[in-house]
């Protein structure tokens, strides 16, 4: 009996370092990491189009979240078999790693770098924010509008039908 509870609380132990502590130490887009002067050519190019297509910055934030969830596939487990793409950087290899899954900081760190790009968000506007999702930590984007409307940016919600400009929490 002793050694169940031993082993009960040594995979309680690596679970919270593994999936909490790790994380902050080794997830690069954990809101520490700066972003490009330049976005990729063709990411520039549908920045200009909803640009001038959007009347407003929410508009314009959801025309990149639909583009992004129509792009990219989200699967809470999926992007743990791809461990090269944990740490990538590269907005080019993000951008043309098609109908993948990516972890939530990657999402977050490709929109934020389009909403920074744009003008027509700065990075005091924008934060990271940190919950827990089906037993695991997740990052989602605040972004707060000039007009003082805070919206939360999350792919994950919003691709498993969550509303527009709400986080998934808890257990989804």
């Amino acid at each position: 009996m002793e050694l169940f509870f031993q082993t009960l609380l040594t995979l309680f132990v690596l679970y919270i370092l593994l999936e909490w502590i790790l994380p902050w130490l080794w997830y690069p887009h954990l809101g520490r990491h700066g972003h490009p002067e330049k976005l990729p050519l063709e990411l520039e190019k549908l920045g200009q189009e909803f640009n001038n297509k959007a009347k407003n910055d929410e508009e314009f934030i959801r025309l990149w979240m639909d583009t992004l969830k129509d792009r990219y596939e989200t699967g809470h487990v999926m992007q743990f078999l791809h461990p090269d793409r944990w740490f990538e950087t590269d907005l080019e290899k993000i951008w043309k790693d098609y109908r993948t899954a990516q972890l939530c900081t990657i999402y977050n760190y490709l929109l934020e770098c389009i909403l920074l790009n744009s003008d027509r968000f700065s990075r005091e506007q924008i934060s990271h924010k940190t919950g827990f999702l089906n037993f695991s930590m997740h990052q989602y984007l605040e972004i707060r509008l000039k007009d003082g409307k805070k919206l939360e940016l999350d792919l994950w919600a919003y691709d498993m039908g969550l509303p527009f400009g709400k986080a998934a929490t808890g257990f989804v």
